[in-house]
Parts: C-alpha cells; sequence; structure tokens
C-alpha cells in the first residue's frame, strides 16, 4: 500500500509523542471497517473518542532509523495496533499488507 507522509503532530496523552501523519484514504477506510468490527465486541469503548471514527488521523510514529518528509512517498508493508497507556504504546497486533522485496 502507498502512503503519502503529510505532516507532523505530536499525540498521547500528553502531546509528546512524535508522529508523522498519512494522507492515505485506504488507511482511513481500514480504520472504519475495524471499528465496525470491534464497536460490537460487549464492552468495547473508545479509550478517547476524539480520535476515533472521523477524528482518527493515519500515522507514523516517529523511530529514530527512518526519516521521511512532508510529500514523501512510501510503501508500507504492515500496520500495527498498539494500546496506550499514559506516555507507553505496547503493540498488540501486527498486520501484513504487502511483501517487502528481499533485502529490506
Amino acid at each position: 500500500m502507498s502512503v503519502r507522509f503529510a505532516g507532523r503532530a505530536m499525540f498521547g496523552r500528553d502531546r509528546t509523542v512524535p508522529v508523522q501523519l498519512l494522507d492515505s484514504a485506504h488507511l482511513n477506510d481500514m480504520h472504519e471497517r475495524l471499528a465496525d468490527r470491534v464497536e460490537v465486541v460487549p464492552g468495547f469503548a473508545a479509550a478517547d473518542p476524539d480520535y476515533w471514527r472521523a477524528g482518527y488521523r493515519p500515522h507514523m510514529t516517529h523511530v529514530p532509523t527512518v526519516t521521511v518528509h512532508d510529500g514523501d512517498t512510501r510503501q508500507m508493508a504492515y500496520v500495527a495496533v498498539a494500546a496506550l497507556t499514559e506516555n507507553t504504546a505496547t503493540l498488540t497486533a501486527a498486520f501484513v499488507l504487502s511483501r517487502p522485496p528481499d533485502g529490506e
């Protein structure tokens, strides 16, 4: 899946987690389909409704080994789902979108 990087933002309860926003209708659609499925699970509630459904903003959390600039386009091979607690994110699931070429 091809994504375009579209600006930086700070996420997390205290706005201390740097992220790179992604411009991708596919990711917004994926979020909506995921929301449709998890909202019917008994006891489910969005931790922060402001960032759920229409408030969702696809992003890549910054890591020291990856540099991107606004407008850059990259192929995305994985989607990760994380549980946030304070300023800590714990990976709970990862999904393969496509296989990266050998050597990457």
